[in-house]
């Protein structure tokens, strides 16, 4: 959970890079935000969709959605890093499935708890997770690091 909400402070600091590392201009960086937003917008409410239509469909959709996120990493940190390159923007709009996996992650803690300060725990816990992701994730976007691609951000964000 503390990495999926990792991806949320990542994005904050990967989102500027954009346009110092790669060389497009403010606007295009807003622009490419766009997609990860979309993804976000439309599979989050698609996969609380099919998981309250279909009984035992929460884990597996879960996965299926991490899978992108692990794969965009993987495209961001390993592809080319020219001017005005592509694959490193394809790769964070790739991580805009990141929205689905914290809204699975959240129903099946809910879901799968009983009783009310078991279910207030882990609520309390899911928040401090929120808070500590969105407090790590800028931070391991090193600038010292970026002949390498940020090793510390896309290593710790793939392991975790």
């Amino acid at each position: 959970m503390g990495s999926a909400y990792t991806v949320n402070g990542a994005v904050s600091g990967f989102g500027p890079l954009i346009v110092s590392t790669f060389g497009y201009s403010p606007l295009e960086s807003i622009l490419f935000q766009f997609p990860l937003g979309a993804v976000c917008a439309v599979g989050i409410p698609l996969t609380g969709w099919l998981c309250g239509r279909y009984r035992n469909l929460r884990i597996a959709t879960l996965v299926l959605c991490c899978l992108p996120v692990i794969a965009g990493y993987v495209v961001i940190w390993k592809s080319s890093w020219g001017h005005r390159p592509v694959a490193p923007v394809v790769g964070y709009s790739l991580i805009g499935f990141f929205g689905p996996v914290v809204g699975l992650t959240v129903s099946l803690g809910a879901c799968n708890v009983a009783g009310e300060t078991k279910k207030s725990f882990m609520a309390a816990a899911v928040f401090v997770a929120y808070c500590v992701g969105n407090i790590v994730g800028p931070q391991l976007v090193r600038s010292e690091t970026k002949s390498e691609h940020y090793p510390a951000l896309w290593t710790g964000l793939i392991i975790l």
